[in-house]
């Protein structure tokens, strides 16, 4: 009798729970009725599926102007961006990419050791004409994942044609995109770094090892149309400059966090340093221009930074290839300054640079083009020289000496710029 009270209640019990589960909530109740009504009274059709995805970006984006809800291709995206890494061959291509006629090869990439050269068209992949693919359907075919050799056919700027077989592989996506000497006699390096991703420290590490061989004495870190990205890699960075104290503040309803120099880490402190910043600086870029800035461990040239003070936090959904990113915290210098343009008063915000030099707009999107491509090797920019000659065209941005990054080999040549350099009057916690 006992036994059978107990599974009585228990099935009763479960009758609830399944009963309950039946029910929607009134958000969710709310949703499906307005989903039915669009589908059949909208002037154009939508699939299920393509109006949760609209229910979800507005959610997201309705919040801020950072947060939003990616699909699986703007997932894809914004991993690789986040990560530094994606899966391909390594090559650089002409625009329009759909002709897939390759600019240049990242060192050590697949491409590269598989002898393509500036100038080379894929014709073919595989079994696929790539004059069939279109853009979207190229990146497919280089990035997708799948084991065995990929067979190229492919033709030369003389027209020959030649079968070319390599391996995709797992790649750096280049957030340092420039490393050079800019005053070997001086000893005066540049390094411009366009995004920070979880394997810029390593990419930064390395440029600066290759620089100090060659006799680094001062450093342009050039930051201008960098939009940010990965937190943790800026404050790694400042951390090869500071010794001690604080690099940033992050403030959010659930967490309080406070990121500190690690002495062991500073194995540049000391170093003469000029950053250039610009509008499209934001983010990460004004984490680490910031705590540079107040701590007096760099002179700031350029303009004001974007004005971008705070935090986003992903959140995955394995089971559908997605993720949000929501705004969780907002972030404070060493001295404490709020950098959000949107809570400042006169809708600015941003760092405000030392030393202001200002760039016609067209010059400053040229400059963001060339920082946002990663450099060709010494051989790629021989060929890429000859072949603009013979066709008369430019194939890339080319590298000069503009008006902000003269400023900044003035200051670290000990020369007083052409324009007055008024320093910052905050001071460091």
């Amino acid at each position: 009798m006992k036994l059978a009270s107990l599974l009585l209640g228990v099935s009763i019990g479960v009758s609830a729970m399944l009963l309950w589960r039946g029910r929607p909530e009134p958000d969710v109740e709310l949703y499906r009725e307005l989903r039915d009504f669009i589908a059949v009274h909208a002037l154009e059709p939508h699939d299920d599926q393509e109006l949760l995805d609209l229910a979800l970006k507005g959610m997201a984006e309705g919040l801020d102007p950072y947060s939003r809800y990616c699909d699986p291709s703007e997932t894809r995206m914004l991993e690789r961006e986040t990560e530094g890494r994606y899966r391909g061959i390594g090559a650089i291509f002409r625009q329009p990419i759909a002709q897939a006629q390759i600019l240049y090869t990242l060192p050590g990439s697949p491409a590269a050791k598989a002898g393509l050269t500036p100038g080379d068209r894929l014709l073919r992949i595989g079994s696929h004409l790539v004059a069939e693919l279109g853009e979207a359907g190229l990146r497919q075919e280089l990035s997708r994942d799948q084991g065995g050799e990929l067979e190229l056919e492919v033709a030369a700027r003389d027209g020959k044609l030649r079968t070319v077989r390599l391996r995709k592989d797992s790649l750096v996506d280049p957030s340092v995109t420039d490393v050079r000497m800019l005053q070997a006699d001086q000893g005066i390096a540049y390094v411009a770094l366009h995004s920070f991703t979880h394997a810029t420290p390593g990419e930064f590490d390395a440029a600066l090892r290759d620089l100090n061989a060659a006799g680094m004495r001062g450093l342009v870190l050039d930051l201008r149309g960098n939009a940010g990205g990965v937190l943790a890699s800026a404050v790694d960075l400042a951390r090869r400059f500071l010794t001690r104290g604080v690099i940033v503040r992050t403030e959010g309803r659930l967490r309080v966090a406070t990121h500190h120099a690690e002495s062991a880490q500073a194995a540049y402190a000391g170093l003469p340093l000029i950053v250039l910043i610009d509008e499209g600086s934001a983010s990460a870029s004004e984490v680490l221009a910031g705590a540079l800035q107040d701590h007096r461990l760099a002179v700031i040239v350029g303009e004001r930074s974007w004005g971008k003070g705070t935090v986003q936090t992903l959140q995955r959904f394995p089971e559908h290839g997605t993720l949000a990113k929501i705004t969780t915290a907002r972030y404070e210098t060493p001295s404490g300054r709020v950098l959000e343009r949107s809570l400042d008063p006169e809708g600015r915000g941003g760092i405000q640079p030392d030393l202001e030099v200002s760039l016609p707009a067209a010059e400053r999107r040229s400059i963001h083009e060339r920082l946002a491509r990663p450099m060709p090797d010494p051989l790629a920019r021989q060929q890429l020289e000859r072949w603009e000659i013979e066709e008369t065209i430019q194939l890339v941005p080319h590298f000069y000496i503009d008006a902000q990054l003269q400023a900044a080999i003035d200051l670290l040549s000990g020369n007083r710029p052409a324009v007055p350099a008024p320093l910052a009057e905050q001071s460091p916690r």
